[in-house]
């Protein structure tokens, strides 16, 4: 065949190529430029927009990283409903309608700006707020949002209208697309946060999505100055390209929909661990895109098939450490989950590419790629909360995944009966290999029988796609069932604020609750220390040094504390005394209470009280209540939640003390170094501000290393702690950024990741 070549390398008919050979190169150059320009704005807006806007919304929500997960959850429905939108539109009207009604929602969508959240929102106190934060997402973001994610899909439709040599498989376009989603993404959290406050933020992207419009307009008028006369198009069609079956939509679906699942699985164990910021969201969503970047761009096929490799070399690794429960070291196992997930989606994503269908089924194509995607972010987001109690949604997505590579089985036949043999070698010796690491029910001398049969039954599975699905459902299973005896699981729920476990202890004669990975109350069974103040409150700890010097002073004061965890606290409570805590997950509060698990609230009688809701709210609902001293000890799991670390709350937190009260912050954090915020916030407001990190010295949970922040209005106010040698005043130079509900900036105070003072 004679002709030209499009940018795809698909032949392009000679008498098509000669009614493009008329426009100089450079005009034919522009053109591609124009489309490319508007394709990556577009998704740029659109991915700079999802973490300001979740930035915005995190404070009414205590910081949860399922906030993220939700905000992603809408995303990806209006992506879903904007590639309807495109699809109706551009099957029911012709160019020139599509561009006018276009453009004209762009225009319209525009009086909405600037993006914001309403002032007296605030979600349910009871009850799961995803109901609510949906609703305010729709009404904050929800049209400029729509009309951005059709703009991308439509755009590239159009180029496929016009006389342009690549016109026919205008997919290329689709790369520019996800290079402005994957540089949004990057330069929100390293360049825009750390630099712009969120209403210059908001008031930048407003400007933008005005050019935008106008850019959108341009390539309008460009398409239908260059329109394609179809009756003279002599472009062969392939009528198997032409047809698509319901099958092809479902295996579409499905290999979008895996990686879809990875990434949430991934984003919550990043942003569960170290905070729920933008820039732990934003770095798995980032590599979900890119592999859509690589998958559709040329000259891919050989880095795909090393993906299989890669594939099978990282299963094994993630799923025992799924099962096991390992989260440590972080810098070892965040670039472990990355890696997978940029396997399995570059992996799934190409098989994507490859099986794109013609330039006629474009918008279709791309619907059934956002249905995959919505329904990926409902199964993590709201379907996995309500099933399991544990993460098990992550290891689902990688059977799936394996199920859904087209590498056929080397035994060519269908499954038989002894396919089972390997997996279930892989998933017994996954259960000993818990049994002996956290159990220490086997000897360590069977460690390296253990591994041995855990890596031949894996070996046993790597020719079989469904085998190593298999094997990674046994891995698992055994990592559900099997508990070791030592530790009796007596509770385990989920909700949208994270996975909650209560543990009975024998060794130690105690209860211990735990937030995702980390330890967050113990309470000794044994009757005589029943009433004692364990873990981070341990009387020899910062906190219980302070209620040992301040005790002949707390008579009849009021002491209140943000986050309730196992009621530990409550144990340094007096009769006369007025305690109030705040917890936003009432779940938390169900378990403190249940008194076959914790006696500590029922222990304090009246005298302790607990509102639910996020503290900051409640806080401000309260008037001035004079509390003697005010705790800040909220954490969900390991991160402690950025919005109570701002002027704004530091404020709010003065106002609600006495005269001569007292702040304690518990900042123990394996990841953030946050002495320097508060030093910050302190010199600010000319208080006083002094720290301790206390290392017990001990093995025995009952005296747990932590580290704490007191802050007062002058050294008087600290009494005997102003002269105390375990306690170090804090200082600032002021040269770094006051952290306020428009700003903050996570990245500057990343630590090492040794050090643990929270386990």
């Amino acid at each position: 065949m004679n002709g030209d070549l499009n940018l795809s390398g698909t032949p392009v008919p000679a008498a098509y190529g000669a009614r493009v050979g008329a426009l100089p190169a450079t005009y034919r150059r522009a053109f591609v430029v124009l489309f490319a320009v508007t394709l990556f704005a577009s998704s740029a807006l659109m991915f700079v927009v999802e973490p300001l806007f979740g930035k915005l919304v995190l404070p009414r929500l205590g910081g949860s990283p399922s906030v993220w997960n939700t905000c992603v959850v809408f995303y990806q429905a209006v992506l879903l409903v904007g590639y309807l939108y495109t699809h109706l539109l551009t099957t029911r009207l012709g160019l020139r309608g599509q561009i006018l009604l276009h453009v004209v929602l762009l225009a319209a969508a525009s009086l909405t700006l600037p993006v914001g959240v309403r002032a007296d929102w605030a979600p349910p106190a009871a009850g799961s707020p995803i109901p609510s934060l949906l609703g305010v997402l729709a009404i904050g973001v929800g049209a400029p949002l729509l009309v951005l994610s059709a703009t991308a899909p439509l755009v590239q439709r159009w180029f496929s209208h016009t006389t342009h040599p690549s016109a026919g498989d205008p997919y290329h376009l689709y790369a520019a697309s996800n290079v402005g989603s994957i540089l949004a993404l990057l330069a929100y959290p390293i360049v825009i946060e750390p630099t712009a406050s969120l209403q210059s933020q908001s008031t930048f992207w407003s400007v933008g999505f005005v050019l935008l419009v106008v850019m959108t307009a341009t390539c309008g008028v460009a398409a239908m100055r260059q329109r394609s006369d179809r009756r003279n198009d002599t472009r062969p069609v392939d009528a198997a390209l032409q047809a698509v079956s319901w099958g092809r939509r479902a295996r579409w679906i499905g290999l979008a929909f895996v990686p879809s699942s990875l990434m949430l699985a991934v984003t919550t164990y990043a942003s569960t661990d170290i905070a729920s910021v933008p820039l732990l969201w934003t770095v798995p969503l980032a590599v979900y895109l890119l592999t859509f970047v690589y998958a559709f761009a040329a000259n891919r096929r050989r880095s795909l098939r090393l993906g299989h490799g890669a594939m099978v070399a990282l299963t094994l690794p993630i799923a025992v450490a799924i099962a096991l429960g390992a989260s440590r070291p972080v810098s070892l196992m965040l670039p472990l989950h990355l890696a997978l997930l940029l396997t399995f989606a570059l992996t799934l994503h190409g098989e994507l590419a490859d099986d794109r269908p013609d330039a006629h089924h474009l918008t279709d194509f791309y619907l059934c790629l956002a249905l995959g995607g919505v329904l990926g972010g409902v199964f993590n987001t709201v379907l996995a909360p309500m099933l399991f109690t544990s993460v098990a949604e992550y290891p689902i997505a990688i059977a799936l995944a394996w199920l859904l590579r087209r590498r056929a089985d080397s035994t060519g036949t269908a499954f038989r009966g002894t396919d089972l043999v390997f997996p279930l070698l892989t998933g017994a010796a996954a259960a000993a290999l818990i049994l002996c690491l956290k159990g220490a029910l086997l000897p360590a001398t069977t460690l390296p029988l253990i591994l041995g049969a855990l890596i031949v039954g894996y070996l046993g599975c790597i020719r079989s796609n469904t085998r190593l699905a298999l094997a990674v459902a046994g891995i698992a299973l055994a990592g559900s069932v099997v508990q070791p005896q030592r530790d009796e699981l007596l509770l385990a729920r989920r909700t949208f604020f994270g996975i909650l476990r209560v543990w009975n202890v024998p060794d130690r004669a105690e209860h211990k609750l735990a937030h995702g990975t980390t330890s967050h109350g113990i309470q000794s069974t044994n009757e005589a220390q029943r009433r004692d103040p364990q873990a981070y409150y341990h009387p020899s700890g910062p906190i219980g040094q302070v209620f040992q010097a301040w005790e002949p002073s707390l008579g009849n004061a009021r002491i209140g504390v943000v986050g309730l965890g196992a009621g530990g606290l409550a144990a340094y409570a007096r009769p006369g005394q007025r305690w109030t805590f705040y917890e936003i997950d009432p779940e938390v509060e169900r378990i403190a209470r249940d008194t076959t698990l914790f006696t500590y609230l029922h222990d304090c009688g009246d005298t302790c009280q607990v509102v639910l809701g996020d503290a900051r709210l409640s806080l401000d609902r309260n008037p001035a209540p004079g509390y003697r001293i005010l705790i800040i000890d909220a954490f969900s799991s390991d991160a402690i939640p950025v919005h109570l670390l701002t002027r704004e709350a530091l404020d709010l937190y003065l106002s609600r003390i006495s005269a001569d009260g007292l702040l304690a912050f518990h900042i123990s954090n394996r990841h953030l170094d946050l002495k320097p915020v508060l030093a910050r916030l302190a010199l600010e407001r000319s208080l006083v501000a002094t720290a301790q990190l206390y290392r017990s010295g001990t093995p025995d949970e009952a005296q747990t290393a932590s580290e704490w922040v007191l802050v007062a209005r002058s050294a008087a106010t600290l009494g005997p702690l102003a002269a105390d040698t375990r306690w170090t005043r804090l200082t600032s130079s002021g040269a770094e950024r006051v952290w306020t509900d428009d700003f903050s900036n996570v990245f500057s105070v990343l630590k090492g990741l040794r050090g643990s003072t929270r386990s």
